[in-house]
C-alpha cells in the first residue's frame, strides 16, 4: 500500500503530497503524522490518503509513526480548503501551523502583566452592553469600535459574561496592543497567554500546543495565531481587522 504525504515543510505552491511506502507492520489512515525521508533529512508529514499503486518506481518507505490519528478528516480537510482559496501548497500551511516540537519538555509560562484598568466613556456603556447581546446571539459580526480601548472593554465583558468556558482567540495586528489588551484582560483568565513576534520558536511550539490541547483558554495573538488548531473554539476577536499588517505578503504561505 501507498500513502500519499503532505509534508510538515513549505514548499512552492505547485507541490501537493508524495508517495510513500507503508511496510508491512504499519498500519496509518488519512491524519496520520508519520516521519519520511525527504532529500538526506528526516521530515515530518502528515498522510492524505491511501492507495494500492503508485506511479513512481523505487519509492522510498514511511519510516515512523507518530501519532496515528494526529488529524482527523475534517481537521485536515480545513487545511486543504485554506491552501486552496489563496493558492498555497498544503505543506505550506501545514508548517505555518505545526512547529517542530521541542526536543526537551518545557512548562508554559503564561502573560502576567501589570494589570490596568480599562477605562471607557459613560457615552459609550450602552453601545457595549448591545455589542454584547448582539455576539449573545451567534454568528459573525463587525463591530465597529472608536478605539483599541472601546475594542477592550468589549472584549474584556465578553469574557467576564461567557461561561461556556470554551477558548477565545483574539487577533491583533500590533504587538503593543497585544501588550495593551493582555494588561486590561489580567486576571480574568489564568491560561491567558501573547503569541507574538516576540516569542521563540520554542515558546511558539508550545504555545501551539498547549493551545491544542485546550490548556490554554484565551490566547492573544498576531496573524500566526489565525492557523494554529484549538481544542474547543468559541470565538475569535479580530483586533482592527482592516489593518494590513493582519496579512503575510512577504513569504510563503501569503493570506490575510
Amino acid at each position: 500500500m501507498i500513502a500519499e504525504v503532505y509534508l510538515i515543510k513549505r514548499l512552492p505552491r505547485q507541490m501537493a503530497f508524495f508517495d510513500y511506502r507503508i511496510p508491512d507492520e504499519m498500519e496509518v489512515q488519512r491524519g496520520a503524522l508519520v516521519n519520511v525521508p525527504f532529500r538526506n533529512q528526516t521530515v515530518r508529514g502528515i498522510v492524505a490518503g491511501i492507495k494500492k499503486e503508485s506511479e513512481h518506481a523505487n519509492i522510498k518507505a514511511v519510516g515512523e509513526l507518530i501519532d496515528p490519528e494526529f488529524l482527523s478528516n475534517a481537521e485536515l480537510a480545513v487545511y486543504e480548503s485554506v491552501a486552496e482559496k489563496i493558492v498555497q501548497s498544503v505543506p505550506a500551511i501545514l508548517d505555518t501551523a505545526f512547529l517542530p516540537p521541542r526536543k526537551r519538555a518545557s512548562t508554559i509560562e503564561h502573560t502576567k502583566p501589570t494589570s490596568i484598568t480599562n477605562k471607557v466613556r459613560e457615552q459609550e456603556v450602552e453601545h457595549i452592553r448591545s455589542t454584547i447581546e448582539l455576539l449573545n446571539n451567534g454568528g459573525d459580526h463587525f463591530i465597529q469600535s472608536t478605539d483599541i480601548v472601546q475594542s477592550t472593554a468589549v472584549i474584556e465583558t465578553w469574557l467576564r459574561k461567557n461561561e461556556s468556558n470554551k477558548q477565545c482567540l483574539i487577533l491583533l495586528s500590533h504587538v503593543h496592543d497585544a501588550d495593551m489588551i493582555a494588561a486590561a484582560l489580567s486576571g480574568i483568565d489564568p491560561t491567558m497567554t501573547v503569541l507574538d513576534s516576540r516569542s521563540t520558536k520554542p515558546q511558539r511550539a508550545d504555545i501551539a500546543k498547549a493551545w491544542r490541547k485546550g490548556e490554554i483558554k484565551t490566547l492573544i495573538a498576531t496573524r500566526i495565531g489565525s492557523v494554529l488548531p484549538a481544542k474547543d473554539l468559541g470565538s475569535i476577536f479580530v483586533v482592527r481587522s482592516g489593518s494590513d499588517e493582519h496579512a503575510q505578503y512577504d513569504r510563503n504561505p501569503r493570506y490575510d
